[in-house]
């Protein structure tokens, strides 16, 4: 089902391996919606040294925004910030917005995101090589 802004409202976590999976999807340690608004706390990995010389490891990055629902997916219109949720910041792994699309489904408190890839950010082979599986996101209510 699709679920509703009002469905979704309060906070949501990802159970996720202690170990990162350095792939997709995005582990979210915790979503929290509060009427038309997203505060998200993203633990992210690499083993590889960006363009940017950024480290290479595990890190969190803190989201929020603006999210609306339409025909099963929900659009994320955010920013970057510190810890607090309160200062827009640019950091070596981000570059200030969070503007991501997923498709949506809720079965009682299962909240399911499934990564939308674009070609236009991916190439296509790359786009292939993601089990379907990869590429859902489950998050339980808290």
């Amino acid at each position: 089902m699709t679920p509703s802004n009002e469905m979704i409202q309060g906070s949501w976590k990802q159970d996720f391996p202690k170990e990162p999976a350095f792939e997709p999807p995005p582990e979210w340690e915790k979503i929290e919606f509060r009427n038309d608004s997203f505060f998200m706390r993203i633990r992210s990995s690499t083993d590889m040294i960006t363009a940017k010389n950024c480290y290479q490891g595990t890190w969190f990055t803190y989201t929020k925004g603006v999210y609306n629902i339409d025909s099963m997916k929900i659009h994320f219109d955010g920013i970057i910030t510190d810890s607090s949720y309160s200062t827009k910041v640019d950091t070596c792994h981000g570059i200030g917005k969070y503007q991501p699309e997923f498709g949506i489904t809720l079965c009682g408190d299962l909240l399911t995101l499934k990564v939308i890839l674009k070609s236009d950010t991916i190439p296509e082979e790359r786009l292939k090589a993601f089990p379907e599986e990869k590429l859902k996101v489950k998050m339980y209510r808290y």
